[in-house]
């Protein structure tokens, strides 16, 4: 966070930081941080809000992280990615698609007990059996790449309500492009502040 976010728009006084001891380090840094509750936090006079992205959909635009980034309000987009080997994508994709199988199998089992047509299956299961297929397909034959991805959003306002304004606005935007943006809640145990959910999805790089 930047000196002028944080404290109000001074310009460092080099003669001052000299003189002084303090470090760049010290200007640029808030003055404080509180954690008041799980769902927020202040660090100077901004309060802040982590939320962490669940991708949902089976391909993501490069246009979501630009609606992201062209928000009025200010907000701090982090993304960490870290490449698959190709042969356990593989492998992990086989997996997905034996279970969505079993899945399909299970629902036509209850199809065909209540009376129903066995080829009448869940929207949501039919559409990720051939996605999952469809990925499959370019692992193994168009030079596809995997990758995990964790997709940070630190949303701030300075108020509480701004703040709230803010998240509901980037929630929107995941919203748009077929995703969930949760909160990241902290817990009462310090390795359970968090749950960010890790979604293996296929990149365009």
């Amino acid at each position: 966070m930047s000196h002028e976010r944080q404290r109000g728009g001074n310009d460092i006084d080099w003669k001052y930081l000299t003189d002084s001891g303090l470090s760049v380090k010290d200007f640029i840094a808030p003055s404080s941080f509180s954690f008041p509750n799980g769902k927020k936090f202040t660090m100077g006079g901004l309060f802040g809000a982590m939320s962490f992205l669940s991708i949902d959909a089976s391909d993501i635009s490069d246009r979501m992280l630009a609606d992201f980034l062209n928000m009025e309000s200010s907000q701090i987009v982090t993304m960490h990615i870290q490449s698959v080997d190709q042969n356990e994508a593989i492998k992990t994709v086989k997996h997905t698609i034996t279970e969505l199988d079993r899945s399909k199998i299970e629902e036509q089992k209850k199809a065909v007990r209540a009376g129903y047509d066995m080829d009448i299956i869940p929207s949501d299961l039919a559409t990720f059996g051939k996605d999952a297929k469809a990925l499959l397909k370019e692992l193994q034959s168009q030079n596809e790449r995997m990758f995990l991805l964790t997709f940070l959003v630190l949303n701030t306002g300075r108020t509480e309500q701004e703040l709230e304004n803010n998240v509901f606005q980037a929630k929107s935007i995941a919203q748009k492009h077929n995703c969930t943006l949760s909160r990241i809640l902290r817990k009462s145990s310090p390795e359970k502040w968090s749950r960010i959910q890790r979604s293996e999805r296929k990149a365009n790089m």
